[in-house]
């Protein structure tokens, strides 16, 4: 438990005070907020975690950027396609931009291959840092999900998107399709730091919600034990 005293703050608030304002990581951000739930109270008796940051940073990694080879794109074109296709069955938009979670999962379920496999955890693209999903080819973040482009401007970290680009972003075809997505080359000052749960999705009982964040089953990946050293 945190505590106030007579000469200041508590002590969470002092551990936020001393983040930087500037050139923030996104572990910087996922600390912060484990600080802020140490300051509201106990650690929930049911769970060895404070939050989802606190789950993601134990278990997790960040993602190094390195652009898939020719042959990891031909793996992955067959793969795509029969995602869209899934898509479109299931009368869903196609890789839009806010269903990160099922885009990932819809493309697991396609892949039938073990080069690919499925990522949680916390990502950043210039705006916010958010629990996103991603897949990974040879373990390199692919994400159909966010694109680098909008309407053929590359935007710079921190930079807002222009109505249009939201607009053109909720479609397929509007921001260039799947090539125009994060193939491996992670867009300079974006992050992905997240947890392989490939073998955690064969097991889930639902389709296209987050794992990390399963309400509806009382959060089960955060009753994992924390590693030991």
């Amino acid at each position: 438990m945190s505590t106030t005293t007579e000469t200041g703050p508590p002590d969470w608030m002092r551990e936020v005070a001393r983040t930087p304002k500037t050139g923030c990581t996104v572990e910087d951000y996922l600390n912060v907020e484990i600080a802020m739930r140490r300051g509201m109270g106990e650690l929930p008796t049911t769970r060895p975690y404070w939050c989802f940051g606190d789950f993601v940073l134990h278990h997790g990694v960040r993602h190094a950027s390195k652009p898939l080879t020719a042959d990891e794109r031909a793996l992955l074109a067959p793969v795509v396609e029969r995602a869209r296709k899934t898509c479109e069955r299931l009368e869903q938009p196609v890789f839009a931009l806010k269903g990160c979670f099922l885009n990932a999962a819809v493309l697991m379920h396609c892949a039938r291959t073990e080069a690919i496999r499925y990522h949680e955890g916390y990502a950043y693209c210039g705006t916010l840092v958010t629990l996103h999903a991603w897949v990974t080819v040879n373990g390199n973040v692919v994400d159909l999900t966010w694109g680098p482009k909008r309407n053929g401007h590359v935007p710079l970290p921190n930079e807002p998107m222009t109505a249009a680009g939201w607009e053109a972003s909720l479609t397929w075809d509007g921001d260039g399709g799947w090539e125009a997505r994060v193939l491996g080359d992670i867009p300079e000052g974006w992050v992905y730091y997240g947890i392989d749960l490939t073998d955690e999705l064969w097991e889930a009982d639902s389709f296209g919600g987050s794992l990390i964040d399963n309400y509806e089953e009382g959060w089960p990946l955060l009753q994992r034990p924390r590693k030991t050293a």
